[in-house]
């Protein structure tokens, strides 16, 4: 074999890897991209102390709500 079928022969198979390549990249880069969740509760694990519902009572006309 020659020279040149050599290379065209591996620039061959280089070239069917080159989208798997991208594609892998590409994950990898949405990957990193991505942010953890930030938690909504309290990481101490803390409880509830008080709730409190302002106003205490509330007028409503009829066909109203709240």
């Amino acid at each position: 074999m020659t020279f040149m079928h050599k290379l065209s022969c591996r620039l061959a198979l280089l070239k069917d890897r080159l989208p798997i390549g991208a594609l892998a990249l590409g994950a990898g880069i949405a990957l990193v991209a991505c942010e953890k969740p930030v938690a909504l509760t309290d990481p101490t694990g803390g409880s509830l102390a008080r709730l409190v519902v302002v106003p205490r009572t509330i007028s409503l006309l009829q066909g109203q709500s709240t």
